[in-house]
């Protein structure tokens, strides 16, 4: 673009010079957010604070997938796009989901897809008040145009909610929460198309907490939530079934055999345990996609090895729960010793290096693995003595299952470990305070008069490279770059970096420091974003770069002669190709903010060479970033290094999404229409 200005338009070096600078410039608002909010999120693993938000989510959800999906996935989805955005999301919420016992894979496509929903008015309206920039539109102009995107938004979320959730939930499971679903999805769309009427920075942030309160009120008090939907246990033993089958050889003789000597150990027959765990029914075929994809997981085979893992099963207080949730123990037995028999033949399964990943340690959501049984916490004390006695020995399956028995005596002290966590109600306050200050403090700063300067400025004189200056509410800006007007702004009290989440987590480690573990300290989590930030810089910078010099320049900016020329070809035939404009942006940028930096004069233009609404073409052109946003390289690279599944490739994400981005280019340009000719 450098060469296309320098050669063919004929612009001036000097000012190409002054727009490179102010790329570099504009790059700091995205980079100061996104460093922030890893600072903040990094804070409250460092110092033991997450595992309680995850404990309140298995608490509030008893259990049930559906609640949790939507809770985790959808409700707190938004609310951590509306507060921070670029990316946090992806590097946040999945680990919880794989904590509750969801697959890894699945709940990086879900939450990508659902937060879609909100990326335009995510990170407090940052895609709005700075990405349209360049139109230099009045605050009732951007008002307008959020009106109109929340409105799409809000009759898309329930399609889109729907066709996410997909990769967690059967069509059985929806259907039998029909009610809790539509609920939980109108929390978050109605509060940020109501907010919109009144303000262009509220409504990510209201939708995501009206969301994740109503949604966590229902879902406490089991509104619409069925009991036939099959827990994540009852997946759970339907995939090992099946896998163990596959690995006894299925009906043959070799399985036969093996099950004879499971029987002979004392373990009983392989029955069908899911019809037995919380009903049978209701996504067999998306659990064996679920199967497939994963590495294979046995988490639950020894939840009713004894009777006394059995009572403790059948006395879970979990809401909504039918009274089928009993497992067969003598079933339960002849499955694990027939395990164990492949495990001698196969060598230790994968099962046995994911349990032992689970140890308390880094990334670890709850203590001793807690977290990996949605029945009983007793599973997974049981699994991983059963699981260690096998590595250690070459016994046969009734050994392991002594020593599992063995190992029940000590999961009364993993129950209590668990239930610490909500027990000290005080202590559960204090955990979840750092939440609540962030929100009121980004509640506190979406007011204009610290969005710019308010007159009363420190001014440093830079000669020919431009003037600087401080403002008394904390402006910093860039006047007159190179002495041929380009500028440059950046409220540092206004834009969601030092406030809130800086100053939150350094409050959080400073009232957290005794929790801090001994091998990390304080600086760990800037050191963490540090390293995020150091490897995206080169991306965003080159990106706001290459932004300033295509909408710098009027009339001979690049994006108004591509603009231009583009309606002048296609007359009405660019509404087709508006929306995918934008999920280009935000595709290769993975920002909704720097797609609309990008292409949002290029709407604007064509819709008045085209004599269309040109409000209504911007909103094609946010939505299209947020299409785009659910398949941007970006997110999908740093939610696939976080979740530890750099195995599956980019297309495979952008593959499972697909279908999502054509219901937003279908939709959203048919919804568009009316408007656009208004």
């Amino acid at each position: 673009m450098w060469l296309v200005k320098m050669t063919w338009i004929g612009e001036d070096p000097i000012h190409i010079t002054a727009t490179v600078l102010q790329g570099v410039l504009l790059a700091l608002t995205p980079l100061a957010i996104l460093f922030s909010a890893f600072v903040f999120f990094n804070a409250l693993n460092v110092t033991q604070t997450m595992p309680y938000m995850a404990a309140l989510v298995r608490a509030t959800c008893s259990s049930h997938p559906v609640a949790e999906v939507m809770l985790v996935l959808w409700a707190l989805g938004h609310l951590i796009e509306g507060a921070s955005g670029f990316g946090t999301g992806p590097a946040m919420l999945p680990p919880i989901m794989v904590a509750l016992g969801h697959p890894a894979f699945e709940s990086l496509v879900c939450l990508l897809i659902m937060t879609s929903t909100i990326g335009p008015l995510g990170s407090s309206g940052v895609g709005l008040w700075f990405g349209l920039s360049a139109l230099e539109w009045s605050r009732q102009q951007l008002v307008r145009v959020t009106v109109l995107v929340s409105l799409v938004m809000a009759l898309m979320s329930f399609p889109i909610a729907l066709m996410s959730a997909r990769f967690l939930l059967s069509w059985d499971d929806l259907r039998g929460c029909w009610l809790f679903v539509g609920l939980s999805i109108a929390a978050c769309a109605l509060p940020a198309l109501l907010a919109s009427l009144f303000s262009f920075e509220a409504p990510g942030l209201l939708s995501g907490v009206l969301g994740v309160v109503l949604t966590g009120a229902m879902a406490h008090k089991g509104v619409g939530l069925s009991a036939n939907v099959p827990c994540v246990a009852a997946r759970k033993l339907r995939q090992l079934e099946a896998g163990a089958a596959a690995a006894l050889g299925g009906a043959g003789e070799p399985g036969e055999q093996q099950q004879q000597q499971a029987a002979a150990s004392g373990g009983g027959s392989l029955e069908p345990l899911a019809s037995k765990c919380g009903g049978g029914g209701g996504g067999s075929d998306d659990d064996s996609k679920q199967a497939s994809r994963g590495r294979p997981v046995i988490e639950l085979t020894a939840v009713a090895t004894t009777p006394r893992g059995l009572a403790g099963l059948q006395e879970a207080p979990l809401r909504g729960r039918s009274a089928a949730t009993e497992v067969c123990t003598d079933a339960a037995q002849g499955l694990l010793a027939a395990l164990v028999s492949q495990t001698r033949r196969g060598g230790v399964p994968a099962a046995v290096g994911l349990a032992e990943e689970a140890e308390d340690g880094e990334g670890a959501l709850l203590p001793s693995g807690a977290a990996r049984s949605h029945h009983d916490t007793t599973a997974c004390a049981l699994e991983r003595s059963a699981l260690a006695a096998s590595s250690r020995s070459g016994g046969g399956g009734g050994q392991l299952l002594g020593d599992a028995r063995l190992g029940d005596a000590g999961s009364h002290a993993v129950d209590a470990d668990t239930a610490a966590y909500l027990r000290d109600r005080r202590e559960l306050a204090r955990r979840l305070a750092p939440w609540a200050a962030m929100l009121c403090v980004v509640a506190g700063t979406r007011v204009p008069y610290l969005q710019r300067s308010n007159g009363q400025e420190l001014r440093l004189s830079l000669r020919s490279l431009g003037d600087f200056t401080i403002s008394s509410n904390l402006v910093l800006q860039f006047r007159d770059l190179c002495r041929i007007g380009v500028n440059w702004s950046f409220p540092l009290l206004y834009t969601p970096a030092l406030l809130p989440f800086i100053a939150t987590a350094c409050a959080t480690l400073a009232a957290f420091r005794g929790s801090i573990p001994a091998d990390k300290s304080w600086g760990d989590p800037f050191a963490a974003a540090t390293a995020k930030c150091r490897g995206v810089a080169p991306a965003i910078i080159g990106a706001l770069i290459l932004v300033a010099l295509m909408v710098q320049g009027g009339r001979q900016a690049p994006s108004y002669i591509i603009g231009y020329w583009l309606s002048e070809w296609l007359g009405r035939g660019f509404i087709a190709v508006s929306l995918p404009l934008g999920a280009v942006g935000s595709f290769f940028s993975g920002s909704v903010s720097t797609s609309n930096l990008t292409f949002a004069l290029l709407q604007q233009v064509a819709a008045h060479k085209l004599g269309l609404n040109a409000t209504a073409m911007v909103m094609l052109q946010i939505i299209g970033g947020a299409a785009g946003q659910m398949v941007a390289i970006s997110n999908i690279l740093g939610g696939r290094a976080v979740m530890g599944i750099q195995h599956i490739p980019e297309g495979e994400f952008v593959k499972a999404a697909l279908p999502a981005c054509v219901a937003y280019y279908v939709a959203g340009t048919l919804l568009a229409l009316p408007f656009l000719f208004s």
